[in-house]
């Protein structure tokens, strides 16, 4: 891509200084990302478009002073090559918002920071008081298994639900100091803390600053199907997870219940459905620690830089 200022052409007379073009190459550069930043709705691909556009203009800006002490053809042929990154520039902006998922791939890279948060959403209905001793225990060695294999600024929401949302701890993983009540009553609230969990891990994501990427793993844990009115639906919690893929959610149930219509309902993978048996609550959260320390680590493998 060709750049001239004061709506000059290539003619050789008027043809502008090797300082005229790159400077024109940058004011181009902040005005194309001036108008675009503000158009890219996903959070990542806007933190992605921004450490990109700011690495590009400050290479270019970083050009400008060696240009004073230019003055051989020979030289001043080498600073020319440098303005062929614009061409580059450009066709990765485009790629970046037409969805071209080799360049968001390699977008990824430009990451410099990656936090990882793990939503563990656990019934504390009625239903769940027989086992309440099994669950304490189950839940404590499940957040120590993870304490042992996460990163340390691996963020921890952990929730209890009935007909009401109980926040036990929010805050940095290895900061929880293990303490919750755990005392089961009323009714299930499925579809309700599903859907308030998944507003506030996308008003997180939002909030994150550029370059910071904060994938979500949210687990839920039930006996039973949603038996409290509210106005939350399932669809409602489908609905504000499809333009959000950077969670990833998993659904265990009791045996014996239609876990596998309740995982379609809720629009969650069947590979990400388990069961687990009356009394086997730990076993059945020692799993999926081991699932969270997985995803964790290809969080990081993939976006790191």
């Amino acid at each position: 891509m060709t750049f001239y200022v004061n709506g000059s052409d290539s003619k050789a007379d008027d043809k502008p200084s090797l300082n005229e073009r790159v400077t024109s190459v940058i004011a181009c550069l902040k005005t194309c990302y001036a108008e675009t930043l503000p158009l890219i709705e996903n959070v990542t691909k806007r933190a992605m478009f921004n450490t990109l556009m700011n690495k590009i203009i400050q290479d270019y800006e970083e050009v400008i002073p060696l240009l004073n002490d230019i003055g051989d053809p020979v030289a001043e042929d080498n600073v020319q090559g440098v303005s062929t990154t614009n061409t580059t520039g450009d066709e990765v902006l485009d790629d970046i918002k037409n969805g071209d998922p080799a360049a968001e791939d390699n977008a990824h890279k430009l990451v410099t920071l990656v936090i990882t948060s793990v939503f563990v959403l656990i019934d504390m209905s009625g239903s769940m008081g027989p086992w309440a001793r099994q669950m304490r225990a189950a839940i404590r060695k499940y957040l120590r298994d993870m304490m042992k294999t996460l990163p340390a600024n691996t963020m921890l929401y952990l929730w209890f639900f009935n007909k009401k949302n109980i926040t036990i701890f929010e805050g940095l993983l290895h900061g929880y100091d293990m303490k919750f009540n755990y005392t089961p009553a009323g009714r299930t609230g499925l579809y309700r803390v599903q859907f308030y969990a998944l507003e506030q891990m996308i008003k997180i994501q939002k909030a994150a600053p550029d370059g910071i990427h904060m994938p979500f793993i949210m687990m839920i844990m039930t006996d039973g199907k949603n038996n409290h009115k509210s106005t939350c639906k399932a669809c409602d919690v489908v609905t504000l997870h499809a333009n959000n893929v950077d969670i990833d959610r998993s659904l265990m149930v009791i045996n014996g219940m239609d876990g596998k219509g309740l995982a379609r309902e809720l629009n969650i993978p069947e590979e990400r459905l388990s069961f687990f048996e009356r009394g086997q609550e730990e076993d059945a959260l020692c799993q999926c620690a081991d699932y969270v320390s997985m995803k964790t680590s290809h969080y990081q493998s993939m976006y790191s830089p």
